[in-house]
């Protein structure tokens, strides 16, 4: 939808063979849902923020009229639209806390763009941040339990640097987490 159809086929056949992908999706873990829910948020943020710029475009060249009609269809269209996205977003938070990454790389791709789509960013925000609010609760409720029972389940573990953290996760996101880490590490420098 954002870049062609070209590039939505070698985005699915990079992400088929991906080792990551692969691997989890052979496990009956949330990573799998994790991956399709943030996919189809992102989906219909991309359908959001296409019915923005086309809105902008139409209301700049054409008569007031015809504007005001497109406008209403695309606003009727829009509020599902948004919807889609914040029930997406938010049960891929609830299945995977790491998705809230998302948020702030979509911020990130937003905010050069601040002066030029100030409305739709803020609407934007108001909805991320709603979702956020939403999961808030649940989090607080989880926080607790979640690193009272580590212990019980990884053992006495020391805490990784940041530099071995990043090596380490970019190296099972690239080549995958059945290559003994120190041929993964530097396959990952090929990478």
């Amino acid at each position: 939808r954002m870049f062609g159809r070209r590039v939505g086929v070698l985005a699915a056949i990079f992400t088929a063979i991906a080792p990551f992908a692969v691997h989890y999706s052979q496990e009956v873990r949330m990573y799998a849902l994790a991956i399709f829910l943030v996919a189809l948020g992102l989906y219909f943020f991309a359908r959001l923020y296409s019915q923005s710029v086309i809105a902008r475009a139409v209301f700049a060249r054409s008569n007031p009229q015809l504007t005001w009609r497109l406008l209403r269809f695309a606003r009727n269209d829009a509020k599902q639209d948004w919807l889609a996205y914040a029930t997406a977003m938010l049960l891929a938070l609830f299945t995977l806390y790491h998705t809230a990454l998302i948020f702030l790389a979509i911020g990130l791709v937003l905010l050069p763009m601040f002066k030029t789509h100030r409305a739709f960013i803020v609407r934007w925000f108001a909805v991320s941040f709603g979702i956020v609010a939403t999961f808030l609760p649940w989090l607080a409720f989880r926080y607790a339990s979640a690193f009272t029972g580590i212990k019980d389940v990884a053992g006495e573990t020391i805490p990784l640097d940041f530099l071995a953290f990043t090596a380490r996760g970019f190296a099972a996101i690239s080549v995958g987490t059945t290559i003994p880490l120190s041929i993964a590490l530097q396959l990952t420098g090929l990478f």
